[in-house]
Formats: structure tokens, sequence, C-alpha cells
């Protein structure tokens, strides 16, 4: 069983809150399953770890609910999620690490992803300007319904957190391949795009 770290869950939860208030949030969970409500109403422990196909449930109603489908809903916990891991510092000196956008692309998923997807790996394949490729790889990718776009869409809004950070606009999905590493693990490659502020 691959399991996520708890954070993935309160990151699902604080956007509802953000985006929709309290009342919407309460209507939500009315919706869930007993074992998805519980997981909600729990206060996030550190170390603590659910199973993800869990997360994949509960993110697919969430979006069915609240982005249409379309993954703007998943994009906005990957940014909820990417706050909590800055609060958190679970990866130490993250503003040393990022100087440049490019430097985000470079650093954010191979430090942040394995830490989030358990057997997650990361990998930066090119940058240009106002724009970089770069890998995210599960070996259970296809072995999880749904797991692959909601791996697309949670790192799309925590990259994109992070480049506003750093002072980027108008990010945006340039384009997204599927391939797999020389050991068969699975990747999504996606090219990330953006204008920096003058």
């Amino acid at each position: 069983m691959v399991n996520v770290h708890a954070s993935n869950f309160y990151a699902v939860r604080n956007a509802i809150l953000t985006l929709y208030g309290k009342k919407d949030y309460e209507k939500f969970l009315e919706t869930l399953p007993e074992e998805l409500k519980d997981l909600l109403k729990k206060e996030v422990l550190e170390n603590v770890k659910y199973p993800l196909s869990r997360l994949t449930s509960l993110l697919n109603l969430a979006e069915n609910r609240y982005g249409n489908g379309l993954g703007k809903f998943i994009q906005e916990v990957g940014r909820e999620e990417a706050k909590l891991i800055i609060k958190r510092e679970l990866v130490r000196n993250l503003n040393i690490l990022f100087k440049t956008p490019i430097d985000v692309l470079k650093y954010a998923p191979e430090k942040i992803v394995p830490e989030i997807f358990e057997n997650g790996r990361a990998e930066f394949v090119k940058g240009g300007k106002n724009e970089g490729t770069f890998r995210l790889g599960l070996p259970y990718l296809y072995q999880i319904p749904g797991l692959r776009l909601v791996l697309q869409h949670m790192t799309i809004g925590g990259i994109s957190s992070l480049l506003e950070m750093k002072g980027c606009k108008n990010i945006r999905l340039k384009s997204v391949r599927l391939g797999e590493w020389e050991d068969k693990t699975p990747y999504i490659e996606l090219t990330i795009a953006w204008e920096e502020e003058t």
C-alpha cells in the first residue's frame, strides 16, 4: 500500500475553507464516505501517513464539485500544500535554493515530490527564457485511478505558488508528455512557462 503525508488532506480542507467558506465545507463533508470524512476532521500530525488511494478519491470528489473536472481545484490544493511545506520547513532553506524561477523548477520537484509521494522522483530536464521542463515519476503512477492527473495538477499548483513568490505571473502549462525512465518508472514531463514582472 502506498501512503501520503497527512498534510495533503489538510491542504484539501484549507483550499475548500479558503475558497468556499465553512458552510460549504460542511456541506461537502456530508457528501463524503465516512473514512474520508474522518480523515478531513482529524488534526494534522507530523509523520502520520494515510493511503494514497484515499487522497486521490477525495481529490476527485472535490474536483467534481468545485473544479468542474478541469483540474483547477486540485491545483489550488497544490498551492496549499506548497504553503504548508514552506511553513513546516519540510525542505530546509527553500529561499536559498530558489534564487531564480529556473531554480524553482530545478530544485522544488526533486526536494518536494519525494516528501509528498512515497518513492516519488523528479528530474529537471531543461530551462530557457521564462520556461522550464521537468519530470515527475512514481512507480505506481498508473496503478491508482486518477493519480496521474492528481500528480500533474497538484504539481502545477505548487510550482505556480512558488513561482509567484519569485515575482512571476501568467504561469501556464505549455506541454505534457508521458514517458518512462530506463528502469521502467513512468513519468509525466511538464513544461511550465511564465512572465517575469518588469
